[in-house]
């Protein structure tokens, strides 16, 4: 059994891989998707530590401090950003994508983000 059918998350590509638009050379940006049970805490430890565990995983480092948390690795030669999003939902359906409703969260959620650094920024 797959530790993402145990715990519910999702792992989505975004930027210019997901565009379709990326050169051999560039790394993919993804987006691991959780439900509200899952913390932080869990991805930056317990996921962590899971990815060490993989043979294709080399250069693994966690980058918690950063104004977007990261875990970076290289999976099978290939150079991956990996970010944190926790929904308040129960699960992450299989449909969430094709129904909109991650992106109705992302775009919540950046509209948030923008308008709080609007906020520090005339501060």
């Amino acid at each position: 059994m797959y530790i993402s059918s145990q715990v519910g998350g999702k792992i989505y590509t975004f930027g210019s891989y997901r565009l379709g638009v990326h050169n051999r050379n560039a790394d993919i940006d993804a987006l691991c998707v959780v439900p509200r049970h899952i913390h932080r805490t869990d991805y930056f430890n317990s996921f962590y530590e899971l990815l060490k565990e993989q043979p294709e995983v080399s250069d693994l480092r966690a980058v918690e401090e950063a104004f977007v948390p990261v875990i970076k690795m290289t999976f099978d030669g290939i150079e991956i950003d990996m970010l944190f999003a926790r929904l308040a939902l129960k699960e992450i359906s299989d449909d969430m994508v094709s129904v909109g409703v991650l992106n109705t969260y992302v775009l919540f959620l950046l509209s948030r983000t923008r308008a709080e650094s609007r906020m520090f920024a005339t501060s």
